[in-house]
């Protein structure tokens, strides 16, 4: 005579060997680790920042920058970076004029400034260790772009509705890390394909431009646009850079 198993006592059965299971998962599973952090107050409204005065200070105490310095007319700062020798760069605008500073908290330096070139606007920037400067611009025709600023001149990298690994390019972005040492500059971008991406520009060597235009590793670019004027004292490079894609994404068909 075939046994016949009724509903319930499988529902039963089935449910007892499930919490048996899950029992055995909660026996054998290591436990977690609890991290040992420590905490260090950087500032708080106790201490001197009691006022509404804005201005860029260093965890070591050092003050940068006071919005009350005629030099910035009151504006605020942001953003801002700094480099492993304790320089401090950072963007500061009035509402009417921009400009591109560095400090250490004993002597400010102006890189870049609205009132004296054809940038009208600055964004997000990267401070190297050895003072370079990555940084995104607007200027006075309408577009914006990515420029590097080293001993006194500027170089672009790359600019809105350049073409970059064969589209055009619509958006991009950098972070506070974003120029290398070795003066590599990664930045993220949106081309008009709908893909987005990582990529890194290089200045290549004169002796290995061939090299790496063989080997196919990036595009090299250069700008089709003529280069915007500049005050005598700045020179604008044309150096041509090369772009090495680092990850890339593309939108769901």
């Amino acid at each position: 005579m075939n046994q016949v198993n009724h509903p319930k006592s499988m529902i039963r059965k089935n449910s007892t060997h499930l919490l048996a299971l899950l029992g055995a998962l909660v026996l054998t599973s290591a436990p977690l680790a609890r991290a040992q952090y420590s905490f260090t107050l950087v500032a708080d409204t106790a201490g001197p920042f009691t006022t509404c005065e804005s201005g860029v200070f260093t965890s070591d105490g050092r003050t940068i920058a006071l919005g009350s310095d005629p030099l910035f007319g009151g504006g605020g700062f942001n953003p801002v970076s700094i480099n492993s020798a304790g320089t401090v760069a950072f963007v500061t605008s009035n509402g009417s004029e921009w400009g591109i500073f560095t400090g250490d908290g004993t002597s400010l330096t102006t890189v870049a400034h609205s009132s004296s070139s054809t940038f009208s606007g600055f964004g997000f920037l990267s401070i190297n260790s050895s003072g370079a400067l990555a940084f995104i611009a607007s200027l006075d025709v309408g577009t914006h772009g990515i420029y590097v600023a080293e001993g006194g001149s500027f170089t672009r990298v790359i600019g809105l509705d350049d073409t970059l690994f064969g589209q055009r390019l619509i958006n991009f972005t950098i972070s506070q890390n974003a120029l290398g040492d070795d003066g590599q500059v990664a930045f993220r971008y949106n081309l008009a394909d709908g893909s987005t991406g990582i990529a890194v520009a290089t200045v290549p060597e004169p002796s290995t431009t061939l090299l790496l235009a063989g080997a196919g590793v990036g595009l090299l670019f250069r700008r089709r646009r003529a280069a915007p004027r500049r005050p005598a004292a700045t020179r604008a490079s044309l150096m041509p850079f090369s772009f090495l894609a680092a990850s890339r994404s593309y939108p769901k068909s």
